[in-house]
């Protein structure tokens, strides 16, 4: 995506690049997340988690088409992954 930016926007130095890059976590995520983004100069966005304390693809995914269309660029998305063997789900939260 960055490097698709890069050739539309030849003139955007690393500066203008940094300053559109955008992550996502759910709301519930750790606060070190939020620190790692304001120590890269990037923006996090924290999304709201469903009754289960777990990030929804349809927020992720409605959050993405939202910061596309103001010309940022989505890079990251903080999430943890529950396997379980007995089961057939797995989710992401």
């Amino acid at each position: 995506m960055t490097q698709t930016k890069m050739r539309a926007h030849p003139d955007w130095k690393d500066s203008d690049i940094i300053a559109n890059l955008v992550g996502y976590c759910s709301d519930q995520a750790h606060s070190s997340v939020e620190r790692a983004g304001l120590l890269g100069g990037v923006t996090i966005r924290g999304l709201p988690a469903d009754d289960s304390y777990k990030l929804r693809g349809d927020a992720l995914e409605a959050a993405i088409e939202e910061d596309l269309k103001k010309g940022k660029i989505p890079f990251y998305v903080s999430f943890w992954m529950e396997i379980n063997p007995f089961n057939e789900e797995t989710f992401i939260g």
